[in-house]
């Protein structure tokens, strides 16, 4: 996570006027995710984002493009994903 600085992550989601980032807290970190076999991806895509997120010190409410699902799972959702990306707000 670090080339000739530690890396930088910002809150919420990719903007143009993104601010509040934060380093690595180190140039490296091991991250492991759990779960049961035939489980969402979109939920396994969040545990690892979240591990990440909270490395650099922020909470869970800052990843950006999440939603809950019915059964009450929060997952990364590609649909907010493409969305943000058909408004040209990714850059």
């Amino acid at each position: 996570m670090t080339i000739q600085e530690p890396a930088i992550l910002f809150p919420g989601p990719l903007t143009r006027f993104s601010r509040g980032e934060q380093q690595a807290p180190g140039p490296d970190k091991d991250f492991d995710v759990s779960t049961s076999i035939g489980t969402d991806s979109r939920v396994i895509a969040f545990k690892f984002v979240a591990q990440v997120y909270r490395w650099f010190g922020f909470d869970e409410v800052y990843i950006p493009y999440t939603e809950q699902t019915t059964s009450g799972e929060r997952i990364i959702s590609p649909d907010q994903i493409i969305d943000q990306n058909k408004r040209g707000i990714i850059i």
